[in-house]
């Protein structure tokens, strides 16, 4: 008996599943399919991370580009110009790239699931809020919005829909849409789905409500900032305005 519980461990650890072309079982250690050749284990998983790889360097390049852009902007004085391209900055930030095949963004998985007809209304929506021609913003950024909010309510399993959330306020808080209490609305949905990967929901939140003048809610919004967001320029830049707040602040 003890013999044959060795033999099933040792066969169990030189074996992995099976092919997914014709069944065979394969060596965990090779690279293709020993019947039919298809590429499996190591061989697939070191493409798609190279893959990722490199699409992530070209990601992180055109971030940087996009940033260069926004601070020519900024210095010629085209302040219209500069928000565009930070909200396509913001865009581009809210995604992540992984190489296991999860889905990019500020989402958590959970039970959600990749679905065809809502990453094509995801994708869609991604390229209309791309446009940085003011002629056609407005018009653009709607179709993106109407697009979102398909999306959310015809898919709420898919893996989109926390992005789905960001992106709709990221539309909301745009000067030429100009639906700021949606647009809180949106971050906070985003912090309700996924509160420990929010991205910058909660500074935008805060800084909207900062801007309406709510300057109690405001206060307290950044302390959630200080709390819970990751990102340190998030933090500190919070910290700074409820000290600046403070003297506005009922004790």
């Amino acid at each position: 008996m003890k013999r044959a519980w060795v033999w099933m461990l040792a066969a169990a650890v030189a074996w992995a599943d099976p092919c997914g072309s014709c069944g065979t079982e394969v060596p965990a250690e090779a690279n293709f399919c020993p019947k039919c050749g298809t590429a499996t284990g190591g061989a697939a998983r070191k493409k798609v991370e190279d893959a990722a790889a490199e699409a992530e360097k070209k990601r992180s390049e055109y971030l940087d580009s996009l940033r260069a852009l926004k601070a020519a902007h900024d210095d010629a004085g085209d302040a219209a110009r500069a928000r565009e391209v930070d909200v396509l900055i913001r865009a581009v930030e809210s995604t992540e790239l992984r190489a296991g095949g999860g889905a990019p963004g500020t989402g958590v998985r959970g039970e959600r699931k990749s679905i065809k007809a809502a990453n094509d209304l995801f994708e869609s929506a991604k390229l209309y809020m791309s446009t940085i021609n003011p002629a056609r913003r407005r018009g653009n950024f709607n179709i993106a919005a109407d697009k979102l909010r398909e999306l959310i309510e015809t898919y709420p399993e898919s893996d989109k829909i926390v992005e789905a959330h960001y992106n709709l306020g990221l539309i909301y808080q745009d000067g030429m849409i100009d639906r700021y209490e949606d647009a809180v609305r949106e971050f906070d949905r985003v912090k309700e789905l996924d509160p420990g990967t929010s991205g910058d929901s909660r500074i935008l939140a805060a800084k909207i409500v900062d801007r309406l003048g709510r300057l109690q809610e405001a206060y307290d919004r950044y302390a959630d900032v200080v709390e819970h967001d990751g990102n340190v320029r998030n933090v500190e830049w919070a910290k700074a305005r409820r000290v600046q707040l403070e003297p506005h602040i009922r004790k």
